[in-house]
């Protein structure tokens, strides 16, 4: 058996350049799309992957191409109150967050970026968002308050900057009277990551660092190891950590902002904070014990190494 799996894993079909007739009966797509043949991942479920290469005309191109359009978005330092309700209108208008960054940029980084228009962001603080969705670029574009990416050649170059191993943006966290929140993925997900943003925002509290993280399950298995024997939760916990991307925020507050901020995030079921502190995030937020839409810190001596495990060793 192991001679035929290693024979079956060591045989690679030859790459085939497909073109298939995307014409439906409605007639809403009359081209050919290009498309390459991937050798199956696995021989015994004889699956084959395809992925699309090129298309055969502009308007197949236009109409196919923006269902996984890319953009960024950049909110500067004036206007970073509005975030949460900037990320919360690109949500509703189908976008979803693909990643936040916040940080500063050097004179010579936002021309590099942007050009010209990049003297305004070096005043202070910025917010790069990264969107995807069916026409991202065209959605984004002329929104008040943000710089969005023109085309889709200036959003790929510019994303590589932002996003790439060696960001233009760089963090500057307090690592003091702040705090850690999380944003979970099921959250991230959800479309609701503006609306807590706003929440903590108009709660009194100031963003010190921001960042999106998509955690392995060894990453998530050391943050949670206090919870290892202690939480009978304690693997579902792991495993929501790491099903897509979250959110990490260095929440800034005052000297008790740990547990100020513990109280303003609600019990960890949000079944008992709907019945007696609806206000709280989870309560308005989570689904139940393990998707309760944010982590925060639950020990006043862990908020500096929780906020430094992230914007310290992950970042």
């Amino acid at each position: 058996m192991h001679k035929h799996m290693h024979t079956a894993h060591q045989h690679h079909l030859p790459a085939l350049d497909m073109k298939i007739d995307a014409h439906a009966r409605t007639n809403t797509i009359s081209s050919i799309v290009n498309m390459h043949l991937i050798t199956p991942l696995s021989p015994i479920a004889a699956m084959l992957q395809l992925k699309i290469v090129d298309f055969g005309d502009e308007y197949t191109r236009r109409i196919m191409g923006s269902a996984r359009e890319r953009t960024l978005v950049l909110i500067k330092d004036s206007d970073l109150a509005q975030s949460g309700t900037i990320i919360d209108a690109l949500n509703m208008a189908g976008l979803t967050l693909a990643g936040a960054r916040m940080g500063f940029l050097a004179a010579a980084d936002a021309e590099e970026l942007l050009g010209a228009a990049g003297d305004s962001l070096c005043a202070g603080p910025v917010l790069a968002l990264e969107f995807l969705g069916a026409s991202a670029i065209s959605l984004a574009k002329g929104r008040p308050s943000i710089y969005a990416s023109p085309d889709t050649a200036s959003a790929g170059r510019q994303l590589s900057l932002v996003f790439g191993s060696q960001s233009l943006v760089q963090a500057n966290p307090a690592f003091k009277n702040s705090t850690l929140c999380l944003i979970k993925p099921h959250a991230v997900a959800a479309g609701t990551t503006g609306k807590i943003l706003d929440d903590i925002i108009n709660g009194g509290y100031s963003i010190g660092a921001l960042q999106t993280f998509a955690l392995d399950t060894a990453s998530a298995t050391e943050f949670l190891e206090v919870y290892k024997g202690v939480v009978t939760e304690y693997p579902s916990m792991v495993q929501a950590l790491t099903a897509g991307i979250l959110l990490a925020i260095e929440v800034v507050g005052s000297a008790d902002v740990q547990k100020s901020f513990r109280d303003f995030s609600g019990p960890s079921d949000p079944e008992i904070g709907r019945h007696i502190r609806k206000s709280t995030l989870r309560a308005k937020y989570g689904k139940d014990k393990i998707s309760n839409a944010v982590h925060c810190t639950d020990l006043a001596e862990d908020a500096q190494l929780e906020v430094e495990y992230f914007f310290k060793i992950l970042a």
